[in-house]
């Protein structure tokens, strides 16, 4: 017979290994559909929050799973145990993470294991541990502090010039280039040509007034 918790003497559903009185067929929905079991130890039937099927909750001895069907050999729904991603803001992170890294160029992942300011030149440093065993110090290019970031994990490409720090925000690019110089306006331009001949025509004015005093 099922040694589960709470389990009715006929239940045919394979918990509990040999000695039990069969598998079930399926999911019965007039029987199952409040679930069942005793307060700590139960059964019921749910919806992924990933992918939507139709999976079974359960509950036992102080531990709960998440299985496509009941009964031997007992497959756990693979949306909550892939890749180690069990909840939906850790999955939506680690969907982001997948598309910095197929979109950037050479990416390396890395870990942020300390942070200077060079004083003299107006730098900001921040020294990552990388996946392939180098580790870099990277010259970021932010207006507010990077004493915080130490033991961030970030995603980074020197060719492309860019650093992501996913478990602040996947959406914030952090330049590890330079800003390039103001550009000068039509108006600018305008304005130093009008000086120019300013400049020109009275210095073309004074010349005369001393060839007249001579």
């Amino acid at each position: 017979m099922c040694n589960a918790n709470g389990h009715s003497p006929s239940c045919t559903c394979g918990w509990g290994g040999d000695g039990h009185l069969g598998r079930s067929s399926g999911w019965n929905e007039s029987s199952h559909s409040r679930g069942y079991g005793t307060l700590g130890d139960f059964c019921r039937p749910t919806k992924c929050d990933y992918c939507g099927s139709l999976i079974f909750f359960v509950r036992h001895n102080g531990g709960s799973v998440w299985f496509d069907s009941l009964g031997k050999p007992w497959p756990k729904h693979e949306c909550y145990y892939a890749n180690c991603v069990t909840t939906r803001a850790d999955k939506e992170i680690q969907d982001g993470i997948d598309r910095w890294l197929r979109k950037l160029t050479h990416p390396l992942i890395g870990v942020v294991t300390g942070t200077t300011f060079d004083q003299q030149q107006n730098a900001k440093y921040a020294v990552v541990k990388c996946s392939n065993g180098t580790e870099q110090a990277l010259r970021v290019y932010v207006t507010f502090s990077v004493e915080g970031w130490n033991g961030e994990m970030v995603i980074f490409s020197k060719k492309d010039g860019i650093l992501i720090r996913p478990y602040l925000s996947l959406e914030t690019v952090i330049s590890l280039e330079p800003p390039p110089p103001p550009s000068i306006t039509n108006r600018q331009r305008r304005s130093e040509a009008v000086e120019a001949w300013r400049m020109q025509r009275m210095s073309g004015v004074n010349v005369q007034k001393m060839k007249k005093r001579r």
